[in-house]
């Protein structure tokens, strides 16, 4: 399981159309929405909140390896994807094809570098099932053109039917970061 706790975090913000800066995701319950179809490492990534933020111990608490990447000198991620992808590689590499789970919905194509439409692409030519959860309005096409490519094998997953199991207001202090 791959996650991209920016572009979930901020899709969530976004995803009624105006952003709302009160919403917040549980890393917990979007771990046990993942969990429910696949196994094996799960790693969160992100560039913000800062280490500090007490997100990243509850993606910790929920089984996940987390990274926080800087961000560069116009404050935009720098290394996010890159690593993300690094990760994804290396287990299409050292595993026996399974179900790849990608929460993300970043289709960009980072100027000819690595994209994680070229991940999808690459399992599910290797025998992967892979899952791709997202926002629905923060979906790439990207994914939507692998999923009609490869009907066997990717999946478009939304977060959005399941919006009132994984996200909180910060207001909700009952309902905290888990």
């Amino acid at each position: 399981m791959f996650v991209d706790n920016s572009n979930i975090f901020i899709g969530a913000q976004h995803r009624g159309g105006a952003l709302d800066p009160s919403i917040r995701i549980s890393p917990t319950a979007i771990a046990r929405l993942l969990r429910a179809t696949a196994n094996g490492s799960a790693v969160a990534v992100g560039s913000k909140p800062p280490a500090s933020s007490g997100i990243w111990q509850c993606w910790e608490q929920a089984g996940f390896r987390t990274k926080i990447c800087a961000r560069d000198e116009n404050d935009r991620e720098d290394t996010v994807d890159d690593f993300l992808q690094n990760q994804i590689n290396r287990t299409l590499h050292h595993s026996a094809p399974a179900t790849l789970v990608l929460a993300t919905g970043d289709g960009n194509a980072n100027g000819g570098w690595g994209s994680f439409p070229e991940a999808v692409q690459l399992a599910a030519e290797r025998g992967w099932k892979v899952e791709v959860w997202s926002w629905r309005a923060c979906c790439s096409r990207e994914f939507a053109r692998l999923a009609a490519q490869y009907p066997a094998s990717v999946r478009l997953m939304d977060f959005d039917t399941h919006a009132d199991e994984i996200l909180y207001r910060a207001s909700d202090r009952s309902a905290g970061p888990h």
